[in-house]
């Protein structure tokens, strides 16, 4: 069994390098940019301001690629790229979806 220390260690080891350590800050930036994007680009709004269904998508790979950072390359690593592919799949299948007034 895994123990607290042993988790703390191995990130501590997976960051230590410099190579972690950029592939992470990029993972968080990228997610940062993928979120602010979605959020202040007039494309995912509608007539009244409010947020569009269209920006499902990018928020949730925005959300994606900040869970990866967070993981960075310590041991959750391959279950936050499960959660990750998840979590951008169900916003594609999202947007597959039609329903709503125009359906009869």
């Amino acid at each position: 069994m895994l123990s607290f220390r042993v988790l703390a260690d191995a990130r501590r080891a997976a960051c230590s390098s410099a190579a972690g350590a950029a592939s992470t800050l990029a993972l968080a930036a990228a997610g940062l940019a993928a979120i602010g994007w979605a959020l202040l680009d007039p494309r995912f709004r509608n007539a009244e301001g409010f947020l569009g269904s269209a920006a499902c998508v990018p928020l949730a790979v925005g959300c994606a690629l900040v869970a990866a950072a967070c993981a960075g390359a310590g041991p959750l690593r391959p279950a936050v790229a499960w959660f990750a592919a998840g979590v951008i799949g169900q916003a594609v299948a999202l947007q597959l979806v039609e329903a709503g007034r125009p359906v009869r």
